[in-house]
């Protein structure tokens, strides 16, 4: 299926689709990413990088929690590339101030080692081995 994953109602789209064409996902890959030298916002309004990067992973891997833990041992590859070591703008997530593209790249990046940490901590009963480009959090490996 084709699906525009910095759009909030594709991601949607796309999760009706796996879930009703695989009851069971043994691994998702998450890869989307893409520099944008100037900002520009989604039509949903969300900033291109931040949703395409950040936004439909979460979306992705929570929404994809039942399917992951109906097999045996369940991985969520989060291939980020390292956020460095600038502090998220926690004030300014889509960076409506000072936006360059490397910079929203490593913003994103920072994002996803996040990402990986919370969804670590959310899901700490479950089996679901979260794998960013920084972290391997294994949690997840009870009894695999």
């Amino acid at each position: 299926m084709r699906a525009d994953l910095s759009l909030v109602g594709e991601n949607a789209k796309l999760l009706e689709w796996i879930t009703a064409t695989f009851p069971v996902v043994d691994v998702l890959v998450l890869c989307a990413r893409y520099h944008r030298s100037v900002r520009s916002e989604t039509p949903e309004g969300f900033e291109s990088t931040f949703a395409l990067f950040y936004l439909s992973r979460f979306l992705l891997s929570h929404g994809l929690v039942e399917q992951l833990e109906r097999t045996g041992s369940p991985v969520i590859l989060n291939v980020a590339g390292p956020g460095g070591t600038s502090d998220v703008q926690w004030d300014d997530l889509q960076l409506e101030r000072g936006y360059f593209g490397t910079g929203a790249l490593g913003h994103g990046g920072r994002l996803n080692d996040l990402l990986g940490v919370s969804f670590t901590d959310t899901y700490k009963e479950r089996r679901i081995c979260s794998v960013s480009s920084r972290y391997r959090v294994d949690q997840f490996f009870r009894g695999v």
